[in-house]
C-alpha cells in the first residue's frame, strides 16, 4: 500500500502516490466529446479502436453509458469497431477489491441479523441507544432499525470507518462516546450473529480487502474520469491499485484552476466556498416560477420549441417534486421522455397484485378477498381458467353476496356462495391460493402462486405492457431466490415475516425502462456534466436540492461528521459549486437555463439555491431582488377555518 493511505483506512487519504497524475479537460468544451479524444489519443483509424486494457471510472451509470456510446460513434466515423474499456462506478471499484468471498452476507442475510440482534437485545444495557423502550419490540420495528443501523453502518464503512472507530476518532470530550460504544457492541453482536451463520458482514469484508486489492490481470492504466465526488473507500482502493498501474485522474477544469482541486480531483471546500459563479445573463437565464407544476408546465413549452428536442436540448431535474410533475407533464403533452435513473417497484401493478396476496394469506377476512377479486391480473387469472366468465357479472356476484350475507371470512363467504357457482368457484380457488401462502416454504409457495395466476396469461414481449410484467415478474423471482437462500439460516421466521421482507425488498428494486426514439432525457443533476446539448436546461435550483445536503441525521449530525473526517455539507457544497460553474463555462456557443420555484407542492415556501448567490458584492443586492421577488400563481396558503 503506497504512503497516501498507509496509516489508516479513512478519507484522510489526501495526497495521492507520485504514480497517480492529474489532466485537465478545458471546460469551455463539452466534456464528452474531449473524454472520447484522451482516452483515444494514440489512436490512428487504421483498425478496431481497442480500449479493453483500461478501466476507467465515472461518477455515475448513466456518464458511463454516455462514455460507451460516443466512444462507439467515433470509432464508427472511421469505419471501425470498438473494444471499450471496462467502465466502473466508484462503489463498483469497492466491491471489485472485496471480490466474492464465499462467506460474505448478502444484504438480506446481513439486514435479517441485525433484527435478530435488536429483538432480543437487553435493553436495560443499552440505555445509551435506548433511553425509553420501544412500545412494540415486533419483527416490523428491528426490521426499520435495522434498516438504519445499516445504513449507518455503510456511510461509515463509505469513509473507511466501522461503528467501533467513532468513539475513538472523535477524540476527547466527545459527548455522546458513551452511546457509539454501545452501538459498537451492538455492531459486535451483529458480527457474531453473521459468524454462527458461517458468514461475514459485507462492509467488513470491503473494509478488509480496500487497502489490499488484487491487481486485475489485463489492465495497463486506470483513468478516473471527472468523478468530482468518489467514495472515499474507492481512493483507498485506487491508492493501493496505484502502486502496480498507472493511474490517471482526468478533471473537467481549465489547469489554471489546478489549486482548486486535490489530488483526485475532489473540489477543495475552502477554495469553492469563497469562488464566485459566473453565471452569464443572469436576470436572462435564471427564471423564478410558482411550483413545481409551473416548472414543467415552462419545460414543457421550451421542448415544444424544438422540432428534434433529443438533439439540442438537455433537461436536468434536482428537484424529485418536479420530476414528477415533469414526467406528467410530458405524457399530457404526448411528448416522449425518458427518466435514465429508473424508478422503484413500489407501487406498480405486481406490487399491488403481492400486497393483497400477502393481505389475504395473513387474515384471510372478506374485504381482503374482495380486494383480491379486484386486482386486474386475478380478473384476467379467471378469465383464463372460466369459459364465458364475466369480470362485472363476477364483481356483482360478490357484492350481492357481501349485501345479502355479511361474510367476515373467506369461509364464511365460501358457504353462504353454493348458489352462485361462477363465485363459488373464484373462491375455491382464493382458497387454494391461500393455503399454498401459508405453507412452511414461504418462497416456493409464493412462487407456485404466482404461477397460478399468470400460467394460462400469454404475453407479448413486443407489447411494452407485458414487457413490463414480465420484467416485474423475473424481479419477484430474485427476490424469492434470495429469499430462499437466506430462509434455512433463520428458521425462526414465519410466513408473515417473510412477507414483509419480501414486499419490502421487491419494492426497494430498480425498473429501468427502454429509451424510447427521440425522448427528451430527465437527468438527475450529478448526470449534467456529461450532457453536451447546446441548449441546457436545469429544474428545481433550490436550497436542499442543490447544494444538496443532509440536515437532521439522528446518528451523525454535522459536527461530528467533521470530526470523522466524513463528507460533510460543505463537502458537497464544494462539489455542486464547481458543477454548476462547470455547467455555466461548457455551454460554449449554447445556453443553460435554470429553474426554480417559489413554493414546493404542498405550497410550502422554497429558498433559492445558495449557488445562485455567489456573486461580487455589489451585485449580491440585486440578485436577492430577483430571486425573492413576487412571482403571480404562487398559492398563497388560506387562513384556517371551520368546515361547517
Amino acid at each position: 500500500m503506497s504512503s497516501g493511505a498507509r496509516s489508516v483506512l479513512s478519507i484522510f487519504v489526501v495526497t495521492p502516490p507520485e504514480s497517480v497524475r492529474r489532466r485537465f479537460l478545458d471546460w469551455q468544451r463539452p466534456l464528452l466529446a474531449q473524454a472520447i479524444e484522451h482516452l483515444a489519443a494514440d489512436w490512428r483509424g487504421d483498425g478496431p479502436l481497442d480500449l479493453s486494457r483500461l478501466w476507467v471510472v465515472v461518477s455515475t451509470r448513466q456518464a458511463g453509458r454516455r462514455l460507451r456510446e460516443g466512444l462507439a460513434a467515433h470509432a464508427a466515423r472511421h469505419g471501425q469497431a470498438v473494444f471499450p474499456p471496462r467502465v466502473l462506478q466508484p462503489e463498483s471499484l469497492v466491491q471489485l477489491a472485496a471480490g466474492e468471498a464465499n462467506d460474505a452476507a448478502t444484504r438480506l442475510e446481513s439486514l435479517l441479523a441485525w433484527a435478530q440482534v435488536l429483538r432480543e437485545l437487553p435493553m436495560d444495557a443499552f440505555r445509551a441507544v435506548f433511553p425509553v423502550d420501544p412500545p412494540d419490540r415486533s419483527f416490523t420495528w428491528g426490521l426499520g432499525l435495522g434498516r438504519e443501523l445499516a445504513r449507518l453502518k455503510r456511510t461509515l464503512a463509505e469513509g473507511g470507518l466501522r461503528l467501533q472507530d467513532v468513539a475513538r476518532r472523535a477524540g476527547e470530550n466527545f459527548p455522546e462516546a458513551d452511546r457509539w460504544l454501545q452501538l459498537a457492541e451492538l455492531e459486535a453482536r451483529h458480527r457474531d450473529v453473521l459468524a454462527r451463520l458461517g458468514r461475514r458482514d459485507p462492509q467488513d469484508v470491503e473494509l478488509e480487502n480496500a487497502s489490499a486489492p488484487p491487481v486485475p490481470s489485463g489492465i495497463e492504466r486506470i483513468v478516473v474520469l471527472a468523478a468530482p465526488d468518489p467514495m472515499p473507500l474507492s481512493l483507498i482502493v485506487l491508492d493501493s491499485l496505484a502502486a502496480a498501474l498507472p493511474v490517471d485522474v482526468v478533471i473537467f477544469a481549465p489547469e489554471n484552476a489546478a489549486d482548486d482541486f486535490d489530488g483526485w480531483g475532489r473540489p477543495k471546500a475552502d477554495r469553492w466556498a469563497r469562488r464566485e459563479l459566473e453565471l452569464p445573463e443572469f436576470e436572462q437565464r435564471v427564471h423564478l416560477c410558482a411550483d413545481p407544476a409551473a416548472q414543467a408546465e415552462r419545460l414543457v413549452a421550451i421542448a415544444r420549441n424544438y422540432r428534434d428536442p433529443d438533439a439540442v436540448l438537455g433537461l436536468g431535474v434536482a428537484d424529485p417534486e418536479v420530476l414528477g410533475a415533469l414526467e406528467n407533464a410530458f405524457e399530457q403533452a404526448q411528448l416522449p421522455a425518458f427518466n435514465p435513473e429508473g424508478r422503484h417497484r413500489k407501487g406498480d401493478a405486481l406490487h399491488r397484485l403481492l400486497s393483497t396476496l400477502s393481505a389475504v394469506a395473513r387474515d384471510g377476512s372478506f374485504a381482503q378477498v374482495e380486494a383480491l377479486a379486484r386486482c386486474p391480473d386475478f380478473l384476467a387469472c379467471l378469465e383464463s381458467r372460466f369459459r364465458n366468465f364475466s369480470a362485472a357479472r363476477f364483481l356483482q356476484d360478490l357484492d350481492r353476496l357481501h349485501a345479502e350475507h355479511l361474510p367476515a371470512t373467506l369461509a364464511q363467504a365460501r358457504e353462504h356462495a353454493t348458489n352462485r357457482p361462477l363465485a363459488a368457484a373464484a373462491l375455491d380457488l382464493i382458497d387454494e391460493l391461500r393455503g399454498r401462502l401459508q405453507g412452511d416454504d414461504f418462497a416456493a409457495g409464493a412462487a407456485a402462486v404466482l404461477g397460478t395466476i399468470f400460467e394460462r396469461r400469454a404475453f407479448d414481449l413486443a407489447n411494452p405492457a407485458d414487457e413490463r410484467t414480465a420484467a416485474a415478474a423475473e424481479a419477484w423471482s430474485t427476490v424469492l431466490r434470495e429469499i430462499g437462500a437466506a430462509a434455512p439460516l433463520f428458521p425462526a421466521l414465519g410466513a408473515a415475516e417473510w412477507w414483509e421482507v419480501a414486499l419490502r425488498w421487491y419494492a426497494d428494486s430498480m425498473h429501468y425502462d427502454d429509451k424510447p426514439d427521440g425522448a427528451v432525457e430527465l437527468q438527475g443533476w450529478l448526470e449534467l456534466l456529461w450532457d453536451d446539448a447546446p441548449h441546457l436546461v436545469v429544474a428545481g435550483m433550490n436550497d436542499g436540492r442543490v447544494p444538496d445536503a443532509i440536515v437532521g441525521d439522528p446518528f451523525l449530525p454535522e459536527a461530528l461528521r467533521e470530526r470523522l473526517g466524513l463528507k460533510t455539507n460543505a463537502d458537497r457544497f464544494a462539489r455542486d459549486a464547481y458543477l454548476l460553474q462547470a455547467l455555466a463555462a461548457g455551454r460554449g456557443a449554447g445556453r443553460l437555463d435554470v429553474f426554480l420555484g417559489k413554493t414546493s407542492a404542498a405550497g410550502d415556501p422554497l429558498r433559492p439555491s445558495r449557488l445562485l448567490l455567489r456573486c461580487a458584492d455589489e451585485e449580491l443586492p440585486r440578485r436577492v431582488r430577483f430571486l425573492f421577488r413576487h412571482v403571480e400563481g404562487a398559492r398563497a396558503m388560506p387562513a384556517w377555518q371551520r368546515a361547517w
